[in-house]
């Protein structure tokens, strides 16, 4: 399919010195987006250094766009979704700048290495976290780098219900599962035993199921992005609330700040009439 020739006239004015214009340019062709075909990457050869770079800008918001549909396609879809991709999909829209090939690579050679060893019970799952030095940080530790895959495979650490709910999905048909218990999250198996990841690894003996809430891939993965659109708004990142909110509700405009207080929605709330 052929660019339409007002893209193209848009394009051809990327060279304008001017920051406002070219920023008002670059939102032109966002808008235009499913139009654009293999343009960005033809501007990103171009001589010009100022398209070069108005390029790049338009390819990072296309891919960040991408990726939030992505997650968004994911976190909705009917089967149960895979937590690993999930887990890579929410690590790049924080650290967007990190080379997705490295962070896949580093996933699945720990997918790799866990299921060489063949963990099927809390205990061996203890032992290899262990083995491997993987400690697990309370939920309070309200930190990106606790809950960004990328960040937990580097420290070896990372909020136990990330690691946790990894062991269970890497360890397939062993039977565990994921739960919460008060304000940690644990493995349960069907023998009577739960291992708890609230800032230590602990086995013990599991509690009545009535106590327990049971957690599965979806739900973990609404977690961690809720978390880091806490983690943004505690930062006050405008571009990070935006893109982690407009993943999980799947509108890619500007309006999901409307239901966010200000200054992340545009104007301060009217202020209530005394009554006299």
């Amino acid at each position: 399919m052929a660019i339409p020739p007002d893209i193209l006239r848009i394009a051809s004015m990327l060279d304008d010195a001017d920051e406002n214009v070219g920023v008002n340019l670059l939102a032109q062709l966002l808008e235009r987006a499913d139009e654009l075909e293999d343009l960005p990457a033809v501007l990103q050869e171009s001589a010009d250094p100022v398209v070069r770079r108005r390029a790049h800008q338009l390819q990072s918001a296309l891919t960040m766009r991408r990726r939030r549909r992505d997650f968004h396609r994911r976190l909705t879809a009917d089967a149960n979704p895979d937590l690993l991709a999930g887990l890579e999909e929410l690590h790049l829209l924080w650290f967007d700048r990190d080379s997705a090939a490295a962070l896949h690579t580093a996933a699945e050679e720990f997918a790799a290495d866990f299921r060489s060893g063949g963990p099927t019970s809390l205990e061996e799952v203890e032992f290899f976290l262990r083995r491997r030095s993987f400690l697990p940080e309370p939920e309070s530790t309200i930190v990106p780098e606790s809950y960004c895959l990328g960040t937990i495979l580097d420290r070896r650490a990372g909020a136990g219900s990330v690691l946790l709910a990894l062991a269970a999905e890497l360890a397939g048909g062993a039977g565990l599962r994921v739960v919460r218990t008060l304000d940690e999250f644990a493995l349960i198996d069907g023998r009577g035993g739960i291992l708890l990841g609230g800032g230590a690894w602990r086995l013990c003996p599991a509690p009545e199921v009535r106590a327990l809430e049971f957690w599965n891939s979806r739900m973990i993965l609404r977690y961690v992005a809720a978390t880091l659109l806490s983690c943004a708004v505690n930062s006050d990142s405008y571009r990070y609330v935006m893109s982690i909110a407009q993943a999980l509700g799947g509108d890619d405009s500007e309006h999901v700040f409307d239901r966010f207080p200000y200054p992340f929605r545009a104007t301060a709330p009217e202020p209530e009439a005394k009554e006299d």
